[in-house]
């Protein structure tokens, strides 16, 4: 880890620089909340913290930042990204008079040889010594990011901030105690005030009001809603505006902003100050209980079956 720097807004970081800093962020301190979005486990954070458990890269966290880099800094897009093609590796094919034929294996590629040829890494195709690309995008997911932005521009919110502000906005704020980071997807700052916005992709056929509200639930958005909210303004000393872009996936390449809820940025904002609290006694205390301490019950906690589960059966058995 490296000294983070002091309070403000830090433009034009590089992300490695950024991820070193010495700071909680808000995707880290969320690894101390459980899935119920209330209960707090500080064993599970130092885990994290340690490295013991941590982000697996996926294919849907890999799309999901070139999509941000296309939406958000096009101009850097070929730097960042590789576009692999189908695999080149030869392999021997059956033609319809019975005789073989060298054609290239066809497979989606996730490694390049070092003379630049596409490789899928089955079958033996793989190039020696290689390691799996972690920025690249497949010529289907170019054209279907390249769809979702136009998607994206269409609406007026979203036009009117695209050329605005900057983007992968670093901002550093201590919070409750804690020395604080985050890296916000654009960041517009006026004489009228200020915006933050992040970008989200989500299934398409989730991209409705009733999808999205249980999509800020089940993803916590509120809770990052409400550190971005407060980091910022505990730099500028007033709140900014805050805003979601949803984009869909695919499937008529639909989007739509969506500003929270004052309930949610209520809620987000306890849930964090509770994290950020519990986080600071632990490494006071040296102490990092889990989900359950000892002697914080006075006994064994009772707990029911869920409550559709017990009313199931209550007209055959009782309550």
């Amino acid at each position: 880890m490296k000294d983070c720097p002091e309070p403000g807004v830090y433009k034009a970081v590089p992300y490695s620089d950024y991820a070193e800093w010495d700071a909680l962020n808000i995707s880290s301190l969320l690894w101390g909340l459980m899935g119920d979005g209330m209960t707090v486990n500080m064993r599970r954070l130092k885990a994290f913290l340690d490295g013991e458990i941590g982000h697996k890269s996926s294919d849907e966290l890999r799309f999901g930042r070139a999509f941000h880099c296309q939406l958000l800094e096009p101009h850097l897009f070929t730097d960042e990204f590789v576009v692999l093609d189908l695999c080149e590796k030869k392999v021997n094919r059956e033609q319809p008079d019975g005789s073989k034929k060298q054609e290239p294996c066809g497979n989606a590629a996730k490694y390049m040889t070092a003379d630049g040829s596409p490789r899928c890494g089955l079958k033996g195709h793989k190039p020696p010594k290689a390691e799996e690309l972690e920025d690249y995008v497949t010529p289907a997911e170019r054209e279907m990011i390249r769809r979702m932005r136009e998607a994206a521009n269409e609406h007026p919110e979203v036009r009117a901030i695209h050329n605005r502000g900057g983007s992968e906005v670093c901002v550093v704020a201590d919070m409750h105690g804690q020395r604080c980071k985050a890296r916000l997807d654009k960041f517009v700052r006026s004489r009228d005030g200020a915006w933050i916005v992040d970008i989200k992709t989500i299934d398409p056929k989730k991209l409705h009001r009733d999808g999205w509200s249980k999509a800020i639930d089940s993803h916590n958005y509120h809770v990052k809603a409400a550190f971005y909210i407060d980091i910022v303004a505990a730099v500028l000393g007033r709140r900014p505006e805050f805003l979601w872009v949803a984009c869909g996936k695919g499937e008529g390449f639909d989007a739509a902003p969506f500003a929270p809820h004052p309930t949610d940025i209520l809620q987000g904002r306890g849930i964090y100050t509770e994290l950020l609290s519990a986080y600071g006694a632990a490494t006071a205390t040296g102490k990092w209980p889990g989900a359950f301490p000892a002697g914080s019950t006075g006994g064994p906690e009772v707990i029911a079956r869920p409550a559709y589960a017990i009313s199931r059966l209550k007209t055959l058995y009782g309550a």
